[in-house]
């Protein structure tokens, strides 16, 4: 049975992108999240699998990250050292990025923590599902699943500088967000000021509707939520 056909409380992670750092190949772990309906990203010994890992956390594409101990967080700040990537993991893994664990990890702040993964499945559930409500926005309904946007339940992928405006957006539904702000949150850094205006118009284009999001001249941009 497809994960999609069970009932919704079985399946506590539908549509989250989840991230697993692991010491060794943790294929337990990783079967159970997929089960519950996330789309998993593992990544283990392997450098080039933790590369892949730590681009999707400082992309801010994934919803969680979880750790199955100290020695897989440790292998994965040093991965990021080397690659001069410091400073952005611990940005992502602070704000956009929820850290779980199963065994305690010092150094970062998790969200989650559970001994077993059935536990920790429920919990980081909840968490999300809390974490990231929907909202309406011009009649449609909005919620944000990693590397994709939900359109009135309609999955639809949307390139990462779109998402990370969308997440800047919907922390401030109705107000306006100026350039300024919208351009520190591209990922990457070091974007010229009308790389806004092209994530903005890739963000409508993927929703398919342009009253998503208001252009305020010389302000900024705001998210049209509705009352």
């Amino acid at each position: 049975m497809a994960a999609s056909d069970l009932p919704s409380d079985s399946v506590p992670l539908t549509g989250f992108a989840i991230g697993v750092a692991a010491e060794v190949d943790h294929e337990v772990l990783v079967t159970a999240l997929c089960d519950a309906g996330a789309e998993v990203f593992a990544a283990s010994a392997g450098g080039s699998s933790r590369d892949r890992l730590l681009d999707l956390i400082t992309g801010r594409r994934l919803d969680a990250l979880v750790l199955t101990g100290a020695a897989a967080a440790q292998r994965l700040t040093n991965s990021a050292a080397r690659r001069g990537l410091a400073a952005e993991l611990h940005a992502a893994l602070s704000a956009e990025v929820v850290v779980a664990c199963i065994e305690p990890v010092a150094g970062l702040e998790v969200a989650v923590s559970a001994p077993h993964t059935d536990a920790l499945i429920k919990e980081l559930g909840d968490f999300l599902a809390v974490r990231t409500p929907q909202l309406t926005v011009a009649g449609r309904r909005l919620a944000i699943r990693g590397r994709l946007v939900l359109v009135d339940g309609e999955p639809r992928e949307m390139p990462p500088a779109a998402v990370a405006l969308l997440r800047v957006l919907v922390r401030q539904p109705g107000h306006v967000v100026s350039r300024a702000e919208l351009l520190r949150a591209l990922p990457g850094g070091r974007h010229k000021p009308h790389a806004v205006d092209s994530a903005i118009s890739r963000l409508r284009a993927t929703i398919g509707d342009p009253r998503l999001v208001q252009t305020v001249v010389k302000r900024g941009y705001r998210l049209c939520a509705d009352d």
